[in-house]
């Protein structure tokens, strides 16, 4: 009886895909995973418990209800352009969505270690 090559291979987290396994051995570069932790330390401190985003998208509610329902001026008339800083805290929010992103990206290979389900 011939016992086949086992496709997975078990470690002390859990058994991952042996030929994955053997291609991250020589590919990945685990580093990657600390520059991911200097990444997310930078948006941590922009989403700080100060909540400067928070703050910034209350602004703009503000500002918008003024502009467009005629709601009260909470804020002092001329300090500040609606267009330009929904702008500024759009394009912050896609910067910190790339940074996610790229983070999760830094994962994939990790992933793929992951045994397929026998069918």
């Amino acid at each position: 009886m011939e016992i086949p090559t086992p496709t997975f291979h078990s470690t002390p987290y859990g058994e991952v895909d042996a030929a994955q396994l053997e291609v991250l051995c020589d590919s990945f570069d685990t580093t990657t995973l600390l520059s991911a932790i200097t990444h997310m330390d930078e948006l941590s401190t922009r989403l700080a418990p100060a909540g400067e985003i928070r703050d910034d998208l209350l602004r703009l509610h503000s500002m918008a209800l003024a502009i467009l329902h005629g709601g009260p001026l909470t804020l002092p008339a001329g300090e500040y352009d609606c267009g330009e800083e929904a702008e500024a805290l759009a394009n912050e929010l896609r910067d910190l969505a790339e940074i996610i992103l790229s983070v999760a990206e830094q994962l994939q290979p990790l992933i793929a270690l992951r045994p397929e389900p026998d069918n």
